[in-house]
């Protein structure tokens, strides 16, 4: 092998080295910080355990995670429901402190962040752990 062939196949085993520790940063980035999916909502509405896994379940579908055949799974006691879930369970796990915040836990996985502000509802998708 000559000389000019070596450098380039040292420059494209480089190349291809930088690309892969790029890819696998998007990634990590893209598993960590998840895009944001973001509803209309009426102001004036509370956001109720149904339209929490409503718009829940929209996410996961937009974010390509097959959430038409995903359930919501209730978290905490059976017997202490807040608003109406459909086993007297709870699947809409509020925050404490901000009532129109929260999460729903679903059967494929995923877990989706919701977060109301004004006259949008925000989403994530995260992966359980």
């Amino acid at each position: 092998m000559g000389k000019s062939l070596r450098r380039w196949l040292s420059v494209i085993v480089i190349l291809a080295a930088v690309a892969l520790i790029c890819f696998a940063a998007l990634w990590i980035y893209g598993r960590l910080d998840p895009p944001v999916h973001k509803y209309r909502i009426a102001a004036h509405t509370p956001l109720t355990e149904a339209d929490a896994v409503a718009y829940a379940r929209r996410a996961l579908i937009d974010d390509g995670k097959n959430g038409a055949a995903a359930q919501p799974v209730p978290y905490g006691h059976q017997d202490r429901s807040v608003d109406g879930g459909a086993d007297g369970g709870r699947l809409f796990a509020r925050n404490g402190t901000d009532p129109d915040s929260g999460y729903v836990l679903w059967s494929n996985g995923y877990a989706v962040t919701i977060k109301r502000r004004h006259g949008t509802v925000e989403c994530r998708v995260h992966t359980m752990k």
